[in-house]
């Protein structure tokens, strides 16, 4: 069997990086263990893994990596023998070795030949000298963070496979809530049951005894579908658990790669800097690291750059000359807690102010109102940035605002705190996994949506005195603070209930972000759950204000409400009379003139989502799960629009369409096609059916689809 060469080189590429990552912690550790005794244990070690990495180079025929490797070995054992003496200048053509060979492998990885290698630093090391003889390249436990790959046994699987087990599991999370209500159904049938057969007490004994038989099978089946289910329900839990493992890792998968980064920075930057790094064992969803691997570089750049003053600055101040920046995570109950702390210049409120009034951000009457919190939470706006001077890593007004969005996008908190003179601390609440969450599910209009119980800060009742109007707005005194408050329904664009009962208790939903709170008031409080959420895949896109769904058991699709997103959305503006719009509900021409849409789709996630951003839109919408089940609704009712998939069991899309089109009362109604099918045979017989529009989900843009219907009705 041939070789696949593609295949080699990225298992190459992969355990490469190991040995890679093991030479670059153990530069940094000898440049913190001057002492001559620890480095020798160190250097042991380095010499094992680069030998490691030299020999499997050799095998796999990539020379160049192999000769480069060869001379930091000549380095490294030059060290060892003392006729080198470690220094910044060694760790540097170390650390520029180690980068080159990160390039050439990343060209491997993509298909590239091997990429030319400078070795003229290190031969500028070494020069004429005749080399030591190298000890034995053994590894030493010893030496931290410097050691080989576990050599237990392990298979590489794509992530991508992961994320297909766990919504796997995800169902079967909700297939085992269906079972448990159709037990509680199965239970209440065999009451039904005998109460029915005392009913038939003056019967025939022999009917008696046939009814009495069935209940006794009946109860027994009930038993055992119980006994069934109550054993499957602890192996479902722990499966569960299992899989969400499988996405867990450590955080020192990321943050092993940061003390590169802060040593280079505070060397070019002539600061001296301690950087500790806490909670590496600290466990996070893969997907979670991944995201939030970016922000945190910007943290860490702002730190060195902005926060921590130069030596001499700090001894006028009378600080120690070597500032202290920490790194840590640790978990408290189901979130983890990244901090990014140094014991710098901190940030003045003041000069916040004054920069935010200069660059038009807010007035000055705006900060009047403010406190000072709110004013330091200016730096997360877009473009904000206290630099003077442009420099490599800062200056140019990004990177607060990134991390910001990006903490929430993974439905986090962000919170800042600093106090001049003595350092800035970044706290990040991060979810341990974003697939699996509480939520708490409310009722706006006649729609059930959820939110997540980490983006609610409170939960209140209360009547429509409690209410008052500010800068004409509706406004609830909460925690010592003013909170705006709207209707959840009109954020969201639906018509909402008539007004209640002046005297009856109104529900608010308070909704934070950064030092913000928002008060959403709801028709009804329905519970909290922890349910599996379901992104709304690439063919719907983006849509405003949800972040995803989740399915019930009862089968119903809940759009999950992004707290963040609502709140932008509700501050706004826009708003009624602020007491007009407690007392009067939502109402306006696009929702009493509303066109009529007949959705088609098998899909029950798809065909819900469709329902509600046309409902959100004004639309009356009605579903149908088939061709046969559309001509059915067809014929009970009358629709503007007929929006459709195309490939759907009993019958498809455009069967529905040429049926459609051969009815004489139904001929003239427009057909939008939107479906997966994208090829151009398929896209002529949709419009040779007779359709109007042929979109692809694949290009879904609910905007185009609006504009779309609007035209076509």
């Amino acid at each position: 069997m041939a070789l696949d060469k593609k295949k080699l080189n990225i298992q190459f590429c992969e355990e490469a990086k190991i040995w890679v990552d093991s030479l670059e912690q153990g530069v940094l550790l000898l440049e913190k263990n001057p002492d001559q005794p620890a480095q020798a244990e160190i250097l042991s070690a380095l010499m094992g893994a680069a030998h490691t990495l030299k020999g499997t180079s050799q095998m796999l025929g990539f020379q160049k990596i192999q000769h480069l490797t060869h001379r930091m070995e000549d380095v490294l054992s030059s060290l060892k023998a003392s006729t080198l003496t470690f220094s910044r200048e060694i760790a540097d053509a170390l650390f520029a070795a180690l980068d080159g060979i990160k390039r050439s492998m990343e060209g491997i990885r993509n298909g590239d030949a091997e990429a030319e290698l400078d070795t003229t630093g290190l031969d500028k090391l070494l020069g004429n000298e005749t080399q030591a003889p190298r000890a034995p390249a053994s590894l030493s436990n010893a030496a931290p963070n410097v050691q080989a790959p576990a050599k237990d046994d392990f298979v590489r699987v794509p992530m991508s496979r992961v994320n297909t087990l766990l919504n796997l599991m995800g169902e079967l999370v909700i297939s085992k809530v269906k079972s448990s209500q159709k037990l509680s159904k199965l239970k209440g049938l065999s009451k039904k049951a005998k109460a029915l057969g005392k009913l038939l007490e003056n019967s025939s004994p022999q009917a008696l005894l046939h009814w009495s038989a069935f209940c006794n099978e009946f109860e027994g089946f009930s038993d055992e579908f119980q006994a069934e289910t109550y054993h499957l329900d602890p192996v479902i839990g722990a499966l569960q658990q299992r899989m969400k493992e499988l996405r867990m890792f450590p955080c020192s998968t990321i943050f092993s790669s940061f003390e590169r980064l802060v040593r280079d920075m505070s060397h070019e930057q002539g600061k001296l800097i301690h950087f500790k790094i806490e909670g590496q064992s600290t466990e996070l969803d893969k997907k979670v690291l991944d995201a939030i691997k970016g922000p945190l570089v910007h943290l860490l750049r702002n730190a060195v750059d902005h926060g921590i003053e130069s030596g001499d600055e700090r001894k006028k101040l009378g600080k120690l000359e070597t500032a202290t920046l920490t790194l840590s995570a640790f978990q408290e109950g189901d979130r983890v807690v990244i901090q990014v702390m140094d014991d710098g210049r901190g940030i003045d409120p003041e000069e916040i102010a004054n920069i935010a009034v200069k660059r038009n951000v807010v007035s000055s009457e705006q900060l009047k109102n403010r406190t000072s919190q709110e004013i330091l939470n200016l730096i997360f706006l877009k473009g904000f940035s206290t630099a003077t001077n442009l420099t490599e890593y800062s200056g140019r007004g990004v990177g607060m605002d990134i991390v910001l969005s990006e903490v929430e996008r993974l439905k986090g908190k962000i919170k800042l705190t600093s106090q001049k003179g003595q350092g800035t601390t970044l706290r990040m609440e991060l979810p341990l996994t974003i697939a699996i969450t509480q939520i708490l599910s409310v009722q706006a209009g006649n729609r059930r949506y959820a939110l997540r119980i980490s983006d609610v800060e409170e939960i209140c009742r209360v009547t429509q005195d409690d209410f008052a109007a500010l800068e004409n707005r509706l406004t609830l005194q909460r925690f010592g603070r003013t909170i705006f408050v709207t209707h959840l329904a009109d954020v969201l664009g639906i018509p909402r209930k008539p007004a209640p009962d002046p005297q009856a208790m109104i529900d608010v939903v308070i909704v934070h972000s950064l030092d913000t709170l928002f008060g959403f008031i709801v028709e009804r409080l329905l519970g909290e759950d922890e349910v599996f959420i379901k992104g709304l895949g690439t063919h719907l896109g983006s849509i405003k204000g949800i972040s995803g769904v989740t399915i019930l058991a009862n089968g119903e699709v809940i759009p999950i409400l992004d707290g963040s997103d609502l709140m932008r959305i509700a501050q706004g503006g826009g708003f009624q009379n602020a007491m007009e719009s407690l007392a009067e509900p939502h109402c306006n021409k696009a929702a009493q003139t509303a066109k009529r849409i007949l959705v088609v789709e098998d899909s029950l996630s798809i065909r819900e989502l469709q329902k509600n951003v046309l409902e959100s839109n004004h639309f009356v919408v009605e579903t149908a799960r088939d061709g046969l089940d559309a001509l059915e609704k067809l014929a009970q009712a009358e629709f503007d629009i007929v929006v459709s998939d195309v490939q759907m069991p009993r019958m498809d899309g455009f069967t529905l369409c040429k049926n459609i089109k051969a009815d004489a009362k139904l001929k003239k109604l427009p057909v939008i096609f939107l479906t997966t099918v994208s090829n151009e045979e398929d896209k002529r017989r949709g419009i040779e059916a007779g359709g109007q529009a042929y979109l692809l989900k694949s290009q879904f843009d609910q905007a185009n689809l609006i504009t779309l219907i609007e035209r076509l009705t």
